[in-house]
Order: structure tokens, then C-alpha cells, then sequence
């Protein structure tokens, strides 16, 4: 443990005699030098580069509003093509018909004569509440 503390002292000593004689230069003089390195060009041809997309997006914008959207009425011989289609059956939907599926076709429903089962009176009820 101290011969770590020992080498961690002189790296200490060795970097601050390293770096005696280094000074920081003034924060005004670090921040006019980083503006004089940004040249006018790129700002200008960042603002063509925008210009061009604005005038890109808006001819787009234009020779998409000039084309339909809706395709054309089909006539009955494709849309009795389309009906068929839509009825034909695949080799393999035999799989995705499942056990019990008529079950859960729709929520159960409770019929029947229920009044063979007792019924719970209110004081039943209180009663069970208060030996809780």
C-alpha cells in the first residue's frame, strides 16, 4: 500500500514539473480565435443547401398534388375476381381452426334454472362480516 502511494506522490511531483510552466491563454482570446477559424463559405453554402431542399420539398409537393390517388373503377368481372380471391382457401387453413374455437366466439352465457342454488340473504352477509 505505500509503495503504491509512494509512485502515485511521484507521478504527482513528475507531471507537476512537467507542466510548470504551462499557462492557460485568456478565455477572450480562445473565443476570437474560434471565430476567426469558422469561415463565411460555410454558412452560405449551408443556406443554399436549405434553399435548395425548400425548393426541392415544394416542386415535389406540387407534381405529387397533380397526380390522382384513387385508382381507377374496376369493373365487375375483377371485382367477382377479387370476391373469389378473397374466399379462396390455402392447403394449410385447416391449421388455423382450433378446438373449441365455436366457444369463444362469443362471451358464455349463464342459462338456466338457478333456483335450486341458495341465496344470499343480507344478513348472511353481515354475519360473515362481523366474524371477519
Amino acid at each position: 500500500m505505500s509503495d503504491e502511494r509512494g509512485e502515485r506522490e511521484k507521478l504527482q511531483e513528475f507531471f507537476a514539473e512537467v507542466h510548470a510552466g504551462d499557462i492557460p491563454p485568456p478565455f477572450k482570446k480562445l473565443i476570437r480565435s474560434r471565430a476567426r477559424r469558422q469561415p463565411l463559405v460555410w454558412k452560405w453554402a449551408t443556406a443554399a443547401a436549405l434553399g435548395f431542399a425548400l425548393l426541392g420539398g415544394w416542386a415535389l409537393r406540387d407534381l405529387v398534388s397533380e397526380t390522382p390517388f384513387a385508382a381507377p373503377p374496376a369493373s365487375s368481372a375483377e371485382l367477382a375476381l377479387a370476391r373469389s380471391l378473397s374466399k379462396a382457401e390455402t392447403p394449410l387453413d385447416f391449421l388455423l381452426v382450433t378446438p373449441g374455437s365455436d366457444l369463444l366466439g362469443a362471451p358464455p352465457r349463464l342459462t338456466g334454472d338457478w333456483d335450486h342454488l341458495p341465496r344470499i340473504d343480507s344478513e348472511h352477509v353481515s354475519e360473515r362480516k362481523e366474524r371477519i
